[in-house]
């Protein structure tokens, strides 16, 4: 009987942690670590030309950050495609991408890892899948 009401106590406190978050509000704004870097759009233009480069800013992205399912921290790009974003745990968050016009580009790389207590630079290319 003790075994099973701990067990159910454990799985009780399990879930509450897991299931209590709102993800419409995680948006952090502090924290010592997390990344910063520039959002472009790849190609950016349906004609490249020998010589110049075919990758534009990002202008007004909004960049997603999750693990394990659960959005965590979100941010949106500046005029010229930067970004810098605090996420407080460390290990590994998978980036997403809303905005923009189009089909929705591929995002490269498509994960990122943080260490706790360093910003890390990481440049984010979206592949909207122009040939």
């Amino acid at each position: 009987m003790i075994a099973r009401l701990a067990l159910v106590s454990t799985i009780a406190l399990f879930a509450a942690s897991c299931g209590g978050s709102n993800p419409a509000k995680p948006i952090r704004t502090t924290g010592s670590s997390g990344l910063e870097g520039k959002v472009s759009i790849s190609p950016g233009t349906n004609t490249c030309k020998a010589g110049s480069s075919c990758l534009k800013p990002a202008k007004g992205f909004t960049i997603e950050f999750s693990q394990y399912g659960h959005l965590v921290a979100r941010t949106k790009t500046g005029a010229d495609g930067s970004y810098r974003i605090n996420l407080s745990s460390k290990g590994r968050y998978v980036i997403g991408v809303k905005g923009g016009p189009g089909v929705a580009p591929t995002v490269k790389p498509p994960t990122a890892t943080v260490e706790q207590g360093e910003f890390k630079h990481l440049d984010i290319q979206l592949d909207v899948g122009i040939r």
